[in-house]
């Protein structure tokens, strides 16, 4: 069941009408959208997602609410806060290795921590 997500705080930014059943990781860097992990729901109607990632793409990085049409990136000034204005820039990580990537709809952010 989807949830509804609060109103955000920036007027301009796009928030989902509801929390979708998971999200998309996915590259856009070959030209093509290559999908490179899913994250689900951690609890119920926390819009907090979670998920293992372990291969080499580490930049170009896009996160997708397909239920709600919404590609994420990051904020310009913040690789750490989730934005889907035009200006958004792609998502990137660094190192090597399987990492857990970690998004919060509710908060409008991410991270990742090395497994």
């Amino acid at each position: 069941m989807r949830q509804p997500l609060p109103g955000g705080e920036d007027p301009g930014e796009e928030t989902p009408v509801t929390l979708p059943e998971s999200l998309d990781v996915v590259s856009y860097s070959t030209g093509s959208e290559v999908l490179l992990t899913t994250l689900y729901p951690t609890g119920s109607g926390s819009g907090v997602y979670t998920g293992t990632y372990s291969g080499e793409v580490r930049d170009q990085i896009n996160i997708v609410d397909r239920i709600n049409s919404v590609w994420y990136g990051c904020a310009p000034d913040d690789n750490s806060q989730l934005s889907s204005q035009k200006s958004k820039w792609n998502i990137w990580f660094d190192g090597s290795g399987e990492l857990t990537l970690t998004v919060d709809l509710t908060n409008m952010t991410w991270n990742y921590t090395a497994n």
